[in-house]
């Protein structure tokens, strides 16, 4: 099930063990090279670290009230965690994001995402076009399957192809369709008698 980014900022982490709530998502943190959410920046007046961040992989479970996690050791220091430090210092933002074709057509840039709610996965991009192209076109969404390339400037996005109508082709039998609820024309018997 995809869910909108829009969703996770500014919800509440609340903790299964104790019911509170620990902090408030403020951002993802995107992995450019897998389009994949590794984790969320969290605020909150509780936190014992003023750069906190939830992995992806910590959350039990996202509801109508919140994003749930075990307890308040899920949120962990900026500085801790070695393996973030690499994603980090790609300091990729997805909104805003020039998005375009193989060709160079610009299709506008990036509004909003769609997450799967299991893996985190970016599954499909909003794409606003500016306002000049706005006028004749509306926003796109564009799914994971048809990127090609990423990087901190664009997004490239395979070009739409469309094939060449065929011709229609005359059906087989010339029969005529018989409606069965009009009066069909009554037609005399011939008789054939033989002596």
């Amino acid at each position: 099930m995809l869910i909108p980014i829009s969703r996770f900022i500014g919800s509440s982490v609340l903790s299964l063990q104790t019911g509170m709530p620990l902090a408030r998502i403020s951002e993802p943190i995107i992995d450019p090279r897998k389009l994949h959410v590794v984790a969320f920046r969290v605020i909150g007046a509780n936190l014992s670290h003023a750069e906190s961040v939830l992995h992806s992989e910590d959350i039990r479970e996202f509801s109508e009230i919140g994003t749930i996690v075990d307890d308040d050791s899920s949120l962990m220091p900026l500085d801790d965690l070695v393996r973030l430090q690499k994603v980090l210092a790609y300091n990729f933002h997805i909104i805003g994001i020039k998005v375009i074709t193989k060709k160079g057509v610009s299709l506008g840039r990036v509004a909003s995402f769609g997450l799967d709610r299991d893996t985190y996965d970016i599954m499909q991009i909003y794409v606003q076009p500016s306002l000049l192209k706005s006028i004749t076109m509306t926003g796109t969404t564009i799914n994971r399957s048809q990127i090609t390339a990423v990087n901190s400037e664009r997004i490239i996005v395979k070009d739409a192809i469309v094939s060449q109508a065929e011709p229609v082709k005359k059906p087989l039998t010339t029969q005529s369709f018989v409606n069965p609820f009009r009066p069909q024309p009554q037609t005399k018997p011939t008789s054939t008698q033989s002596v």
